[in-house]
C-alpha cells in the first residue's frame, strides 16, 4: 500500500472513531473505556519520546 493511501485510510478511520465517540452518551461505559485507553496511549507515547530524547 502506498503511503498516501495508508494515511488517507488512517485519517478516515480516526474521523469515524471521533464521530462515534461524540455520539455516545457521557455515562456510557464504552466511552469511559475509550477515554481511559486514549489517556494510557498518550502517556506511553510521552514516556517513549522522553526516553528517546535522553
Amino acid at each position: 500500500m502506498k503511503t498516501a493511501g495508508f494515511l488517507m485510510t488512517l485519517g478516515v478511520g480516526m474521523a469515524a472513531g471521533a464521530v462515534a465517540h461524540k455520539l455516545m452518551p457521557r455515562d456510557c461505559e464504552v466511552k469511559k473505556a475509550v477515554d481511559n485507553a486514549a489517556d494510557s496511549i498518550g502517556k506511553a507515547a510521552k514516556r517513549a519520546v522522553d526516553a528517546a530524547q535522553n
